[in-house]
Protein backbone atom coordinates (compact mmCIF):
# COMPACT_ATOMS: atom_id res chain seq x y z
CA UNK A 1 0.00 0.00 0.00
CA UNK A 2 1.37 3.38 -0.98
CA UNK A 3 0.61 6.66 0.75
CA UNK A 4 -2.08 8.74 -0.94
CA UNK A 5 -0.81 11.02 -3.68
CA UNK A 6 -2.44 14.39 -4.37
CA UNK A 7 -2.24 16.14 -7.72
CA UNK A 8 -4.11 18.47 -10.05
CA UNK A 9 -6.08 17.21 -13.04
CA UNK A 10 -7.47 19.12 -16.00
CA UNK A 11 -10.94 17.83 -16.85
CA UNK A 12 -12.50 17.56 -20.31
CA UNK A 13 -14.17 20.92 -19.60
CA UNK A 14 -10.68 22.39 -19.03
CA UNK A 15 -11.45 22.84 -15.36
CA UNK A 16 -8.60 22.20 -12.94
CA UNK A 17 -9.49 19.99 -10.00
CA UNK A 18 -7.50 18.36 -7.22
CA UNK A 19 -7.48 14.58 -6.99
CA UNK A 20 -6.15 12.11 -4.47
CA UNK A 21 -5.03 8.71 -5.62
CA UNK A 22 -4.52 5.70 -3.41
CA UNK A 23 -2.99 2.52 -4.75
CA UNK A 24 -2.67 -0.89 -3.19
CA UNK A 25 -1.69 -4.37 -4.33
CA UNK A 26 -4.44 -6.97 -4.37
CA UNK A 27 -5.05 -10.50 -5.62
CA UNK A 28 -7.68 -10.50 -8.37
CA UNK A 29 -8.79 -13.76 -10.00
CA UNK A 30 -5.81 -15.45 -8.42
CA UNK A 31 -3.31 -12.98 -9.86
CA UNK A 32 -1.54 -10.00 -8.43
CA UNK A 33 -3.16 -6.73 -9.47
CA UNK A 34 -3.16 -3.05 -8.54
CA UNK A 35 -6.28 -1.40 -7.18
CA UNK A 36 -6.38 2.36 -7.56
CA UNK A 37 -8.87 4.83 -6.23
CA UNK A 38 -9.27 8.46 -7.28
CA UNK A 39 -11.17 11.00 -5.23
CA UNK A 40 -11.99 14.64 -6.05
CA UNK A 41 -10.55 16.66 -3.17
CA UNK A 42 -11.00 20.10 -4.75
CA UNK A 43 -13.33 21.38 -2.00
CA UNK A 44 -10.91 20.28 0.72
CA UNK A 45 -7.99 21.98 -1.06
CA UNK A 46 -10.02 25.18 -1.48
CA UNK A 47 -10.95 25.13 2.23
CA UNK A 48 -7.29 24.58 3.18
CA UNK A 49 -6.24 27.52 1.00
CA UNK A 50 -8.97 29.75 2.46
CA UNK A 51 -7.84 28.80 5.97
CA UNK A 52 -4.19 29.49 5.11
CA UNK A 53 -5.10 32.93 3.71
CA UNK A 54 -7.20 33.71 6.79
CA UNK A 55 -4.33 32.72 9.09
CA UNK A 56 -1.94 34.92 7.09
CA UNK A 57 -4.31 37.92 7.35
CA UNK A 58 -4.74 37.32 11.08
CA UNK A 59 -0.99 37.04 11.62
CA UNK A 60 -0.34 40.17 9.55
CA UNK A 61 -2.85 42.20 11.56
CA UNK A 62 -1.50 41.00 14.91
CA UNK A 63 2.10 41.65 13.83
CA UNK A 64 1.27 45.08 12.40
CA UNK A 65 -0.37 46.07 15.68
CA UNK A 66 2.78 45.12 17.56
CA UNK A 67 5.00 47.14 15.22
CA UNK A 68 2.97 50.29 15.91
CA UNK A 69 2.68 49.70 19.66
CA UNK A 70 -0.87 48.32 19.69
CA UNK A 71 -1.90 45.22 21.58
CA UNK A 72 -4.83 42.88 21.00
CA UNK A 73 -6.41 40.93 23.83
CA UNK A 74 -9.44 38.65 24.18
CA UNK A 75 -11.54 38.83 27.33
CA UNK A 76 -13.98 36.16 28.48
CA UNK A 77 -16.08 35.69 31.58
CA UNK A 78 -15.07 32.37 33.15
CA UNK A 79 -15.97 30.61 36.39
CA UNK A 80 -17.58 33.66 38.03
CA UNK A 81 -14.61 35.84 37.04
CA UNK A 82 -15.01 38.79 34.69
CA UNK A 83 -12.80 39.95 31.82
CA UNK A 84 -10.33 37.07 31.95
CA UNK A 85 -7.58 37.45 29.36
CA UNK A 86 -7.66 34.36 27.14
CA UNK A 87 -5.44 35.73 24.34
CA UNK A 88 -2.81 38.45 24.37
CA UNK A 89 -0.70 39.60 21.44
CA UNK A 90 3.07 39.99 21.83
CA UNK A 91 2.78 43.73 22.50
CA UNK A 92 0.57 43.43 25.61
CA UNK A 93 3.34 41.93 27.80
CA UNK A 94 5.62 44.80 26.68
CA UNK A 95 3.01 47.39 27.67
CA UNK A 96 2.12 45.82 31.03
CA UNK A 97 5.46 44.39 32.13
CA UNK A 98 3.83 41.01 32.84
CA UNK A 99 4.74 37.84 30.96
CA UNK A 100 2.22 36.25 28.61
CA UNK A 101 1.94 33.36 31.10
CA UNK A 102 1.07 35.77 33.92
CA UNK A 103 -1.47 37.67 31.80
CA UNK A 104 -3.37 34.63 30.50
CA UNK A 105 -6.00 33.78 33.08
CA UNK A 106 -5.66 37.17 34.83
CA UNK A 107 -8.61 39.56 34.80
CA UNK A 108 -8.09 42.65 32.67
CA UNK A 109 -9.78 44.56 35.49
CA UNK A 110 -6.87 43.68 37.82
CA UNK A 111 -4.53 45.57 35.49
CA UNK A 112 -6.65 48.72 35.45
CA UNK A 113 -6.12 51.65 37.74
CA UNK A 114 -8.91 51.36 40.35
CA UNK A 115 -10.64 54.54 39.11
CA UNK A 116 -11.43 52.79 35.76
CA UNK A 117 -12.50 49.34 36.95
CA UNK A 118 -16.23 49.89 37.53
CA UNK A 119 -16.85 51.70 34.23
CA UNK A 120 -14.73 49.18 32.33
CA UNK A 121 -16.66 46.24 33.83
CA UNK A 122 -19.98 47.84 32.85
CA UNK A 123 -18.76 48.38 29.26
CA UNK A 124 -17.41 44.81 29.13
CA UNK A 125 -20.74 43.35 30.29
CA UNK A 126 -22.63 45.37 27.68
CA UNK A 127 -20.18 44.36 24.93
CA UNK A 128 -20.10 40.67 25.84
CA UNK A 129 -23.90 40.64 25.67
CA UNK A 130 -23.61 41.77 22.04
CA UNK A 131 -24.41 45.46 22.45
CA UNK A 132 -22.67 47.71 19.94
CA UNK A 133 -20.78 50.45 21.73
CA UNK A 134 -18.66 52.53 19.41
CA UNK A 135 -15.92 54.69 20.74
CA UNK A 136 -12.45 54.87 22.08
CA UNK A 137 -11.99 54.80 25.84
CA UNK A 138 -9.04 56.27 27.68
CA UNK A 139 -7.90 54.58 30.86
CA UNK A 140 -4.71 53.52 32.63
CA UNK A 141 -3.16 50.19 33.51
CA UNK A 142 -0.78 49.61 36.38
CA UNK A 143 2.34 47.87 35.12
CA UNK A 144 3.95 45.07 37.07
CA UNK A 145 6.54 47.56 38.39
CA UNK A 146 3.71 49.78 39.76
CA UNK A 147 3.92 52.56 37.17
CA UNK A 148 0.74 53.87 35.59
CA UNK A 149 0.49 53.74 31.78
CA UNK A 150 -2.29 55.53 29.88
CA UNK A 151 -3.95 53.41 27.16
CA UNK A 152 -6.74 53.86 24.63
CA UNK A 153 -9.15 50.95 24.24
CA UNK A 154 -11.79 50.04 21.73
CA UNK A 155 -13.39 46.65 21.57
CA UNK A 156 -15.81 44.42 19.72
CA UNK A 157 -17.92 41.41 20.63
CA UNK A 158 -17.36 38.13 18.83
CA UNK A 159 -17.27 34.42 19.57
CA UNK A 160 -14.18 32.28 19.99
CA UNK A 161 -14.30 28.50 20.40
CA UNK A 162 -18.07 28.80 20.78
CA UNK A 163 -17.91 31.29 23.65
CA UNK A 164 -18.61 35.02 23.79
CA UNK A 165 -15.50 37.18 23.84
CA UNK A 166 -14.66 40.85 23.94
CA UNK A 167 -11.72 41.64 21.64
CA UNK A 168 -9.90 44.82 22.63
Amino acid sequence: RLAPYEFRVITRNEETIWAMETVTSIIYNGKRATLGNFMDITERKQAEEALRESEERYSSLINLGGRVGEAIIMLQDKNDADSIQTFVSDEWPHITGYSRKELLGMSFLDLLHPRYREASLKRHKRKISGEIMPGLFEMSVIKKDGTEVPIEVTSAYTTYKGERVNVA
